[in-house]
């Protein structure tokens, strides 16, 4: 399946990635609901963190300067013996130990330079979202930056979460 965001699309792009889903697993997802709203964006990252606790998480951080702002965070995933491979751009100051970083090149319609986590182990959850603004100051700023815009979905329908996981463990 195609996961990058259609070109030059605003926040109606997020529908075609809805549509190309569902033509590839053959049925509407169950159990997915789309969001634009930064904050609770957020609140739902930290569902799929809780709920990979002990599991695979694989996570997008659009860079690797905000992965070094979750440090903390993510070592304490990695010290709970969760598996985490986690995607940005640019190389991380000092590596996290047990985590995989997989630095990526600039392409920001990319679904692995964006803002996600998957977990398929113990639970099965996703939340995958871009940003559709302006592509200057991508990854720049927090979520609910003035000006930022982004718009994603969060589901629980096996069939997505392991495409998900499938797709993100060859990329990089």
């Amino acid at each position: 399946m195609d996961w990058d965001y259609p070109q030059g699309a605003g926040p109606e792009g997020i529908f075609e990635i809805g549509r190309r889903l569902a033509e590839h697993i053959g049925r509407i997802p169950d159990a997915t609901t789309f969001t634009n709203d930064a904050r609770e964006m957020l609140r739902l990252t930290r569902r799929v963190e809780a709920e990979a606790r002990g599991g695979r998480l694989f996570v997008g951080f659009q860079n690797a300067r905000k992965l070094e702002l979750e440090r903390a965070r993510y070592e304490s995933l990695v010290a709970d013996s969760t598996q985490v491979i986690a995607f940005g751009e640019g190389q991380l100051q000092q590596p996290i130990d047990g985590l995989e970083y997989r630095s990526l090149t600039q392409d920001h319609r990319r679904l692995a330079n964006n803002w996600f986590l998957v977990t398929d182990a113990p639970e099965r959850v996703a939340f995958v979202s871009w940003e559709i603004r302006d592509a200057g100051s991508f990854g720049e700023g927090g979520a609910a930056t003035p000006g930022k815009a982004f718009v994603g979905f969060v589901t629980d329908d096996p069939g997505v979460v392991a495409e998900l996981a499938s797709v993100l463990g060859t990329w990089g």
